[in-house]
């Protein structure tokens, strides 16, 4: 019992974030794939997103994206928001981050790395904290 009441809970925090960063990912190689939303005129815009959303991996990154505040939600109703909803964000950013250097090549910067470690200190601080009270 304790398992599913785990995976019904964080479970989902940790699928909600996982199907977020992937969303981002699926999106951004869409992007990269049809270049820069032009800004230039409606028609320019209308059509370069008529364009865009027959891309089976655009299509994929806007369901991920429904989805995973869909499961959130499901998380949410179940935990505390002070502990969920940071241990989410950092998790969605974890996960982008290590997605975007690998499958995209942008760079870790050593300015990034700390920031995603203070990040992540800050979640174990309020984890340490739920545990305690």
């Amino acid at each position: 019992m304790v398992l599913k009441e785990w995976l019904s809970s964080w479970g989902l925090v940790i699928i909600s974030a996982i199907l977020d960063a992937l969303a981002v990912l699926f999106i951004k190689l869409s992007f990269n794939q049809f270049g820069v939303i032009p800004l230039s005129s409606s028609n320019a815009f209308l059509e370069y997103f008529q364009v865009f959303l027959k891309s089976p991996m655009a299509i994929l990154g806007v369901l991920f994206y429904a989805l995973s505040p869909f499961l959130w939600f499901l998380a949410l109703s179940r935990l505390e928001v002070t502990l969920a909803y940071p241990i989410l964000v950092s998790l969605h950013l974890l996960l982008t981050a290590i997605l975007a250097v690998l499958l995209l090549g942008e760079q870790m910067t050593l300015y990034k790395l700390l920031a995603i470690i203070l990040i992540l200190t800050g979640v174990y601080l309020i984890y340490l904290d739920a545990r305690v009270t």
